[in-house]
């Protein structure tokens, strides 16, 4: 695991979170007394990471201030910043040369503790199987699920259709996207340089649509994930963080 190196998306400003976000960015928000950004990193050396890059835009020097290199946190830390925001894909394509052959992208608003290993032995084993690259999406069942993108599987755990906040009609999944990805490095040469580009939007569905092999993984107990972009759900994780994993839930 440690030739695999990750991103963690943090430039977004988190507008709906003000005026909790006027002076840091959103994955600075404290929980339990640390940055969200922090219980991110912590969880990605435990799990095996030692090169991590992070995103920035708005408030970037809240980041660079509170972790330096990262080595105070036992990883080596890469800064990406951005002077016109690219969407979440384009911040991978711009990291292009940080990575190898796989690519773990995280997104910086989660309280999460997905298990690593899992997920990348699933990512490995449908390679092997399919014979070429894949995209590997972990998966969840949101408390709302139309407020998230909607995935929908085969069998064969492979992703049929995904849907961004499906909306006056029946769901036929409560699956989501729970923000933490792997991706080979030819679905990052699709990114176009130097724009815009996302993966809900943009990349993930044209993916899919020409029947390249994009596969889900559903989470298990203990592993949670928490989304704290509202002001909602960043209290629901304050209240429910308590520093044991087991007892977190989505």
């Amino acid at each position: 695991m440690n030739t695999v190196k990750a991103l963690v998306l943090a430039a977004g400003e988190g507008s709906r979170l003000r005026p909790l976000t006027l002076s840091m960015p959103k994955p600075m928000l404290p929980i339990g007394g640390q940055p969200l950004l922090q219980h991110t990193l912590l969880w990605l050396r435990d799990s095996g990471i030692q090169d991590v890059a992070i995103n920035l835009h708005y408030r970037g020097d809240v980041v660079t201030s509170h972790f330096g290199d990262g080595s105070d946190f036992g990883i080596r830390v890469t800064y990406s910043p951005e002077e016109t925001m690219l969407g979440t894909a384009g911040a991978v394509r711009k990291l292009d040369r940080f990575f190898g052959d796989t690519a773990l992208i995280v997104y910086g608003d989660l309280l999460t503790n997905v298990s690593l290993e899992r997920l990348l032995s699933f990512h490995f084993s449908k390679r092997r199987a399919v014979g070429g690259p894949v995209i590997t999406l972990s998966l969840y069942e949101p408390l709302n699920p139309r407020e998230c993108g909607l995935v929908e599987l085969d069998d064969e755990a492979r992703v049929l259709r995904m849907e961004e906040k499906p909306s006056g009609k029946e769901l036929t999944s409560t699956l989501a996207f729970s923000g933490v990805m792997v991706l080979d490095r030819d679905y990052i040469d699709m990114i176009p340089p130097d724009t815009f580009y996302d993966f809900g939007y943009q990349l993930l569905p044209m993916v899919i649509k020409d029947g390249l092999p994009v596969f889900g993984l559903p989470i298990e107990a203990p592993e949670y994930v928490i989304d704290i972009g509202t002001p909602d759900r960043y209290r629901h994780a304050c209240e429910t963080w308590n520093g044991k994993n087991a007892q977190v839930r989505n």
